[in-house]
């Protein structure tokens, strides 16, 4: 190996570590609100009681400065005004602690038909595998909610709603995450669909924050996450393969793809998850 080459080498080992950074730089608080549940509003409502005995603790004081008292107020205020103080616990659905979900199989677009329905075995090549996960997840396209299927008995669903500022945290992580992979040079070369530095894709976001989550103890995405159906090209024998389009859209969100591919894989390299596609 050439300088040239361990240089190169090290800053995409970097990158790597970098883009896991990330993903996993959430505090507990926003690790309980991915998604509103009755466990985001228990820990809400303890930020709100511990903001409020600190505000209480801050007034008696004599000895307190007026700028800790300010910033105690303000640390009140603004969770008074967030949303998730709002949220009633027991008009929610609990989704347990870390792990409660088991192990995870992510879907996409391709494994439903136009009409919501999951393809079966007959249609689908990862079917048969999927429902030997303890859970089935499905982020719609562009919606704001998540379905959960148990798969073991007795089988269940709930679909839970996105929170509103994991998601906007979510958006900002994946952005840094893209200028990231299309800031490394060394990374890029040879790869034809590389260097994007703009938005994630709504999957790719719904999918950092079930990581976030830590709801699955296993995560695994089957299908190929954002690629448009029309994309599809069958090559025959039951083989198909995705084709980007040539207007300007498919040019960038081609290299959106490839670029949360590469992130998938290095996740996939850290144990916390697979990726089949």
């Amino acid at each position: 190996m050439t300088e040239s080459d361990a240089e190169e080498y090290e800053t995409s080992a970097q990158t790597e570590k970098k883009v896991m950074h990330l993903v996993a730089n959430v505090s507990l608080f926003d690790i309980a609100c991915q998604f509103t549940t009755a466990e985001c509003a228990d820990a809400a409502a303890l930020q709100l009681a511990a903001a409020l005995r600190a505000d209480a603790e801050a007034v008696i004081n004599p000895d307190v400065t007026p700028e800790e008292l300010r910033r105690v107020s303000m640390g009140l205020a603004s969770l008074h005004s967030n949303s998730r103080s709002m949220l009633n616990a027991s008009a929610l659905p609990a989704m347990g602690k870390a792990g409660a979900l088991g192990s995870c199989a992510l879907s996409s677009d391709a494994e439903y038909d136009p009409s919501g329905r999951r393809y079966d075995a007959t249609v689908s090549r990862f079917a048969t595998v999927i429902d030997l996960h303890d859970t089935l997840v499905y982020c719609a396209p562009e919606a704001h909610y998540c379905k959960f299927t148990k798969l073991t008995q007795p089988i269940s669903e709930v679909t839970v709603r996105l929170d509103a500022q994991s998601y906007l945290l979510a958006k900002t992580s994946g952005q840094a995450i893209h200028a990231a992979l299309s800031g490394d040079a060394g990374l890029g070369n040879g790869v034809r669909n590389w260097g994007h530095a703009g938005d994630p894709t709504h999957q790719f976001i719904t999918t950092i924050q079930l990581l976030r989550s830590g709801l699955c103890s296993r995560l695994d995405v089957y299908g190929q996450p954002s690629i448009p159906l029309e994309w599809y090209r069958s090559q025959g024998y039951g083989h198909i393969t995705a084709v980007p389009g040539n207007t300007p859209e498919d040019k960038i969100l081609a290299k959106t793809l490839v670029q949360e591919r590469f992130f998938y894989r290095v996740v996939m390299h850290e144990g916390k998850m697979c990726f089949f596609k």
